[in-house]
């Protein structure tokens, strides 16, 4: 179970090292202070974490269609809600 301060982070990570650095994200994540405590998330492997980004791409990508198509009808509100929880 991901937190949203969690998929923030590897979001963040990916724009910063690139699509497919899992390794990279992965060390980054086990020197973040803000997860000092958060087992669950240190203790992922490269698959794991590869495949949460790959379904975060996903979500962003779907959420950006979504606010196209709302700004296209000229309906700029989003239709799935503005505090949406991202889970697997």
């Amino acid at each position: 179970a991901y937190q949203e301060e969690e998929d923030a982070f590897l979001v963040a990570m990916m724009h910063r090292h690139g699509y497919g650095a899992a390794e990279r994200i992965r060390m980054e994540i086990r020197r973040a202070h803000q997860f000092r405590f958060d087992w669950y998330f240190k203790s992922r492997n490269t698959n794991e974490i590869q495949k949460r980004c790959d379904f975060l791409v996903r979500a962003v990508e779907r959420e950006n269609t979504i606010l196209n198509s709302n700004n296209n009808t000229g309906d700029a509100t989003m239709k799935t809600g503005e505090n949406t929880t991202i889970v697997n």
